[in-house]
């Protein structure tokens, strides 16, 4: 449900659908969850700070984690990308949905239309 909510503020890949399965013979204690979403063109947060190490023209915005990570130590990010986030995060708030497992690598960046912009993609345990 979570990340449908966020499809539709926009701050989320579409779902299309929701399968609950199972084990054979263990029908009655599903197991896992799998959402069918839109494809997000581009790379995570991640990779993304990754290919960006160093400050350049349109990458000026420096972003280092505050905790002890495995993440990247340091990367450079565009204005428009921080923007997005922030626009992402406070649009969430503001529905009232937290996101439970946030982290580098359930931040898409999507590149599809140029700017890139902040893709969530996975809510947890909302």
């Amino acid at each position: 449900a979570a990340q449908t909510i966020a499809s539709e503020l926009n701050v989320a890949p579409e779902v299309f659908d929701y399968f609950v399965c199972s084990h054979l013979g263990e029908e009655q204690e599903p197991r896992f969850g799998i959402i069918v979403m839109e494809r997000v063109v581009g790379e995570t947060y991640d990779t993304y700070l990754q290919m960006n190490p160093q400050p350049s023209d349109d990458h000026l915005v420096c972003c280092t984690p505050d905790y002890h990570t495995d993440a990247v130590k340091v990367g450079y990010i565009p204005e428009a990308l921080r923007s997005s986030m922030e626009a992402g995060l406070l649009a969430l708030d503001e529905y009232g949905l937290l996101v439970d497992d946030s982290h580098t690598n359930n931040v898409m960046v999507d590149t599809s239309m140029g700017e890139p912009k902040a893709v969530f993609i996975d809510y947890g345990e909302v």
